[in-house]
């Protein structure tokens, strides 16, 4: 693994930008190709949104999100600990007529590997293989990739003392 941002955020939409924009200054600072990168930022807004449209009612409650980017792969995790998604509402058919239930769908077609859970809340956690704009960009990847990379970011405001730096 080259780097993986976890992030612990308030279940509020303005925090589904952060994490899109997170995911992609990082891959493009990297040399991803910019179709993969345009993919990714779809798949992180999607299983965040979903996040924070299904899981709670209450916009303080919490969720995570964490991003591996690793030589060959970038890897999407986000957990809620909210009601649990319920798997009959996701669209299978593109041409159904129903309203809502197609960002799963969309997320498993951009993916290269796609996992859903339902336990304690949902876990959804999407895999894209990735690819590079040059050469120099693939090996200086590979260069950094190592077991202990990490980065730690909690939104809790200033002068909580619960916050971790």
């Amino acid at each position: 693994m080259i780097i993986r941002m976890t992030l612990d955020l308030p279940a509020e939409a303005t925090f589904v930008s952060l994490v899109r924009n997170l995911a992609e200054t990082l891959l493009t600072d990297m040399g991803v190709v910019r179709e993969e990168i345009e993919d990714i930022e779809l798949i992180v807004g999607e299983v965040c949104a979903n996040a924070v449209r299904h899981a709670y009612d209450n916009p303080e409650d919490r969720y995570q999100v964490d991003l591996d980017f690793c030589k060959d792969q970038f890897v999407i995790s986000v957990r809620d600990h909210g009601r649990g998604a319920d798997p009959s509402r996701f669209h299978n058919d593109p041409t159904e007529l129903r309203e809502g239930g197609r960002g799963v769908m969309l997320v498993r077609a951009l993916s290269d590997r796609f996992d859903f859970h339902v336990e304690n809340g949902t876990t959804i956690r999407s895999i894209v293989h990735l690819h590079y704009r040059s050469q120099g960009y693939a090996s200086r990847a590979a260069e950094m990739d190592t077991d202990d990379a990490r980065v730690t970011v909690n939104t809790r405001p200033r002068g909580d003392d619960t916050a971790q730096a």
